[in-house]
């Protein structure tokens, strides 16, 4: 845990009071930076294409988790395009989970889980996931929570060529966590994020920048990790 951070249940209640504020729309699940979406969305699936390309005969992705998914944003506009045949929505605001059978407006959305990122039981669900996509959430979480969410869900994984895959702010350089007072998240570096990963049994197969976002937002990478 770093320091000062407060511990996991006092995190999850300050997260889930900011997120309570927030409008349950695509502007209030990208903090008043709705202007980035189509360009993030883009990105997301260059990048997904890139690291899950479909095999020869394969003819969808499978089953993915999207994590922090909120009212679905990514969910309707990037893993279902993408050809995942079912996905199953994790957030902590049961309010955004309601709003996502309406925003998603398909079948192929299953399960909604409520649940923070440290508390979700991967197991318990008897689920298997080809991805399970974690995006501009795990700045959420200390970083043993941290190093032990992605080992769980790691270990959540279909088969060898499925994959997690965190999209997340990034500082450049080796520099000391940052952290938001406003939203009790903490920005990494890219290195940092990188030892964490280490740690909890992963491997970098593919990372790269996300390209097009303002020179005033911190960086965003993306990470195709599977176990070691």
């Amino acid at each position: 845990m770093e320091e000062g951070r407060g511990s996991s249940e006092d995190l999850l209640q300050a997260q889930k009071a900011y997120w309570d504020e927030q409008q349950p729309s695509v502007d209030g699940m990208l903090g008043g930076l709705g202007f980035v979406h189509d360009t993030d969305i883009a990105g997301s699936r260059a990048f997904l294409d890139k690291v899950m390309p479909l095999r020869e005969g394969q003819q969808d992705r499978g089953r993915a988790l999207d994590c922090g998914g909120g009212i679905g944003r990514v969910t309707k506009h990037l893993l279902l395009p993408a050809g995942f045949t079912s996905v199953d929505i994790l957030d902590v605001s049961s309010d955004f989970l309601d709003k996502a059978v309406d925003y998603v407006g398909s079948d192929a959305l299953k399960n909604r889980f409520c649940s923070g990122l440290s508390q979700f039981d991967f197991a318990g669900t008897g689920l298997k996931w080809n991805c399970v996509w974690v995006q501009w959430c795990a700045i959420y979480l200390a970083d043993d929570a941290f190093v032990d969410f992605f080992r769980r869900a790691a270990a959540a994984l279909a088969d060898e060529n499925s994959l997690v895959v965190l999209k997340e702010n990034a500082l450049r350089g080796d520099r000391p966590p940052e952290p938001d007072h406003d939203d009790s998240s903490v920005t990494r570096s890219d290195s940092h994020m990188r030892r964490l990963f280490e740690r909890a049994g992963l491997r970098v197969v593919h990372a790269e920048e996300q390209k097009g976002f303002p020179a005033e937002l911190y960086p965003v990478i993306s990470y195709a990790l599977v176990p070691r």
